[in-house]
Order: C-alpha cells, then structure tokens, then sequence
C-alpha cells in the first residue's frame, strides 16, 4: 500500500496536498492530476465568492480545491470516509480555517443510508484506517442521512 502524499500546484500559485488513495481518484493522482480536474479548474473560472457545500466529500479532493485554490469556506458532508478528509485536510493546515467535514449524509427526509462492501471495497478502507481508525469497519456502515428543507438551499 502506498502512503505517499500527493502535492497539486495551480497557476495562481496556490497547492493542496492529498494522502495518495486507490482506485480512480489514485489513478489521477498517480497520473499528476486530480480527479475531475475538468470540473475543478471550471469551479475556478467562476470565480465564486462566500462558501461552498461538497456534498459527498470522499476524501476530500473537491473540498480542498475549492478552500485552497479557490479561497472559499467548505463544508463537506461525508458520511463514509470523514476520517479521511479530515486528515488531508489537516494535511494542510485547513481543518477548522477554511475547511470543516460533518460525518452525516444529506437528503430530503430523516432517514438511515446504507453502504456496502460492493461500492467502497476492502482496500480503499485498508487505506482509511491507515490513516486514521475510523468508528465503523467501513465493510457496513449504516450513517444518518440529515434532512435539507426544500428550497432552503
């Protein structure tokens, strides 16, 4: 298993750091680049002011690109893996600065969400709790699912 840190620059001067990860997202790290880097680099152009929600945060990539490179305030809701977007964002510094991670998911009605071993997988939770030890075993993880009111978004 490979605990390399990954650095991602921007034109403007500005960088990120990431534990590196398997799967896509460590596809596009080990590749020099960030996953949805499309994506991100237009989330950049707008040039958005204020804060920002990353709803399904995984490990945090998103989150920071918009805290680090685009200075905004970012709340991210992850309910599988916030112990491992706190510890990136740790990593650099933002944790409780421009960064928080709730562990909860986000829906339209109180309910319970379930997530299993055919979409997280052993290694990527072998990862995990190389990082930190998460609460759960991360095979099963049943997480609260907090309701957003309609239109209060």
């Amino acid at each position: 298993m490979n605990q390399s840190i990954n650095e991602f620059y921007h034109p403007n001067g500005k960088s990120f750091r990431m534990w590196n990860e398997p799967g896509k997202i460590g596809r596009a790290m080990a590749a020099g680049s960030l996953y949805e880097r499309p994506f991100l680099d237009w989330i950049y152009e707008q040039r958005f002011e204020g804060a920002a929600l990353d709803v399904g945060a995984n490990t945090g990539g998103h989150m920071l690109w918009m805290a680090e490179i685009c200075g905004l305030y970012v709340v991210g809701f992850e309910p599988v893996l916030p112990h491992v977007a706190r510890a990136n964002a740790a990593l650099n510094g933002s944790l409780g600065r421009n960064v928080e991670v709730r562990d909860y998911a986000l829906g339209d009605v109180p309910s319970v969400a379930h997530h299993g071993t055919s979409t997280i997988g052993v290694p990527r939770m072998a990862l995990a709790r190389a990082l930190v030890t998460p609460a759960e075993d991360g095979l099963n993880v049943a997480m609260p699912a907090v309701p957003i009111p309609r239109g209060s978004v």
